[in-house]
């Protein structure tokens, strides 16, 4: 089936959040926000703008992105896990990489946790690890030391 992907509406709201739950479900295995970086996450959340994957009239991947300082920095990437190694979140992250040339952005960045194993993921995507730093707003209960890592990919002019 065709993916297409297109600028999330109120109308995905709770087929957008279903998601996030479901990707959220495998990242509580290596980790929980502590309550004040709950809070902190969902100020930061708001003024992004939403990508979604669509295959027929499911929704089947999504992220938020906003322009920050001459990059795009996205954040909340998840894939519908039947959705998931089928290309999908490389859709999203080209796309939005084509929105960033569009608007002059040097570069797309993100924060992933190290521990997850997300790192190789968006290495894969082109993306390269900045700079890490101890996640110390998360608590796990599988490691004594989470490690929030920035990374990069830059925006290919034409």
């Amino acid at each position: 089936m065709r993916v297409t992907i297109r600028p999330g509406t109120d109308a995905d709201s709770a087929a957008v959040a279903e998601l996030a739950s479901l990707g959220e479900r495998t990242l509580r295995k290596t980790y929980v926000p502590r309550k004040e970086a709950a809070r902190r996450a969902s100020e930061a959340g708001a003024g992004m703008a939403r990508l979604v994957a669509v295959a027929g009239d499911r929704i089947v991947g999504a992220l938020e992105h906003r322009r920050e300082e001459g990059r795009i920095h996205f954040r909340r990437l998840a894939v519908h896990p039947d959705w998931r190694r089928k290309g999908v979140a490389r859709r999203l992250v080209e796309h939005l990489a084509a929105i960033g040339e569009r608007q002059g952005a040097r570069a797309l960045s993100l924060y992933t946790v190290k521990e997850t194993g997300n790192v190789p993921v968006f290495q894969r995507l082109g993306f390269e690890a900045v700079r890490e730093s101890e996640a110390g707003y998360l608590r796990s209960d599988r490691f004594a030391r989470l490690t929030d890592v920035y990374m990069e990919r830059p925006i290919r002019r034409a």
